[in-house]
């Protein structure tokens, strides 16, 4: 079952925190595009490209199209754990996985894995698996539950009240 849905159909606690992260994650995006960029841009600390991108202009080599629709390449692969602590042997068959799904190893064009805990991951373990990942062409981010609560928050305007009860109850879910 890899469908996100509003009724709950796991029975794994981190399957269940997975579910209804993306389904926060899917609402915020469905209410503005730029909020989750500016939201996953503050979670990953790279800039994130979400959307269409406009331009006109654009020189080339040989000529000057007038006008370029684009929409960067972007993979987010997420790991949930419920304790503050990822097992490096499952992040390294993701890596392995990310290279099937993508049909090669990432090379540093869009290609994520976020490790999402309650409790941040020991400084050590952030470094080698960052490292690791960065050897396969992927970005690392070590993300906790508490870290989207706060990005989503920040992203509210106070008269934004239905976008705010949606994150205070996924907060009361953690």
């Amino acid at each position: 079952m890899s469908r996100v849905s509003y009724f709950q159909r796991f029975s794994q606690p981190e399957n269940h925190a997975t579910n209804n992260t993306l389904l926060l994650l899917r609402y915020f995006y469905q209410s503005s595009p730029f909020k989750i960029e500016r939201v996953l841009t503050s979670l990953l600390e790279t800039e994130l490209s979400i959307g269409l991108t406009f331009e006109q202009q654009i020189r080339g080599d040989a000529s000057v199209p007038d006008a370029l629709i684009t929409q960067e390449p972007m993979r987010i692969f997420v790991e949930t754990k419920r304790g503050g602590a990822l097992d490096s042997g499952q992040i390294r068959r993701h890596l392995s996985s990310i290279a099937q799904h993508t049909g090669r190893a990432g090379r540093g064009d869009g290609t994520i894995l976020i490790g999402l805990t309650k409790e941040p991951i020991a400084e050590s373990d952030r470094k080698a698996l960052t490292a690791e990942a960065a050897g396969a062409g992927v970005t690392f981010a070590a993300v906790t539950f508490s870290q989207i609560v706060e990005a989503l928050r920040a992203q509210c305007a106070d008269f934004e009240r239905e976008l705010l009860s949606v994150v205070e109850d996924y907060d009361s879910f953690l």
